[in-house]
């Protein structure tokens, strides 16, 4: 059955006010061209009440989510179209990022460019004892294992969608196994 058929188009098009509404900001947001968004949707005063959506508002919506074109949005395609919009805007964050770390301006990262960047900010004082220089080492080999996994393609550069990887860890296995094996590594005492 469909969410439309559980709840009931009506109060579907009241409850579209809460979750459809997020949706359609995420899609917003991110700029994803699938998604046409009326903006009077979202410029309402904070405190208006919410008007239901309009059934075509509600099919545009349906189409975009609705991936195997079935007619019904399940649970898993609203968390893959959710999942979708947070990358792309994630993608959106990042390019920004790479904007500032990319020197060079070929719109790749290198290590070189990361690296820079790491003791720009992070770099231990000059009167730094020996502990604190032995954890800023720690840290860039942290970073550079972080920065290889990243690596997907393994060409010595992170191109926009692997410094996605590089900067959140949590979207790719291989760098989240990075950071908690660190993780681990810091907090198990007793190996």
């Amino acid at each position: 059955r469909s969410l439309a058929q559980v709840i009931g188009l009506r109060h579907l098009r009241c409850f579209s006010c809460a979750m459809w509404r997020i949706l359609l900001c995420l899609a917003m947001v991110a700029g994803d061209d699938d998604v046409v968004v009326d903006p009077a949707i979202l410029a309402e005063p904070k405190n208006a009440p919410q008007e239901p959506m309009s059934a075509e508002q509600l099919r545009r919506i349906h189409q975009a989510v609705d991936k195997n074109q079935n007619g019904k949005v399940s649970v898993a395609e609203v968390v893959d179209f959710a999942r979708h919009m947070n990358k792309v805007i994630t993608s959106k964050e990042v390019q920004g990022i790479l904007k500032d770390l990319d020197k060079d301006q070929d719109g790749r990262l290198s290590w070189q460019e990361y690296l820079d960047d790491l003791h720009r900010f992070h770099n231990p004082p000059d009167d730094a004892d020996e502990e604190m220089l032995k954890e800023f080492e720690t840290r860039i080999t942290f970073e550079k294992d972080k920065f290889m996994a990243a690596d997907v393609d393994k060409d010595h550069f992170l191109s926009p969608e692997e410094a996605v990887f590089l900067f959140l860890p949590e979207t790719h296995p291989e760098v989240l196994d990075v950071v908690v094996n660190d993780i681990m590594k810091n907090k198990d005492k007793d190996a």
